[in-house]
């Protein structure tokens, strides 16, 4: 019987490009200063971990991105008007993340 659990989607390689870059960048900065559920882990480790599983599963640059940056308008300063303003496209993908690896 073939297993239930989901498997990484194998498709074609393509690099990250640097908007990727830009976006760890700012996620790291902007959560520098929290920790994941006041454990002392750093908060940075938690959208790593979203954004592996996504990419992991066939998400695409934009979704890892989303992936980064899904808490930054709860949990950070900044809201969408910002992030739309730094170039950051939020769309649909970032809501469905959002969803989705939201605690609760």
């Amino acid at each position: 019987m073939p297993s239930s659990k989901r498997q990484p989607v194998a498709k074609p390689f393509v690099p990250l490009t640097i908007r990727f870059d830009h976006a760890l960048l700012f996620a790291a900065q902007v959560h520098r200063n929290q920790d994941r559920k006041k454990t002392g882990i750093p908060y940075l480790s938690h959208l790593l971990g979203v954004a592996a599983i996504v990419l992991d599963y066939g998400g695409d640059e934009d979704m890892g991105i989303a992936a980064l940056l899904h808490d930054v308008i709860e949990d950070t300063k900044y809201g969408a008007s910002d992030l739309r303003a730094m170039g950051y496209r939020l769309n649909a993908n970032r809501d469905a993340i959002c969803r989705r690896f939201t605690d609760g």
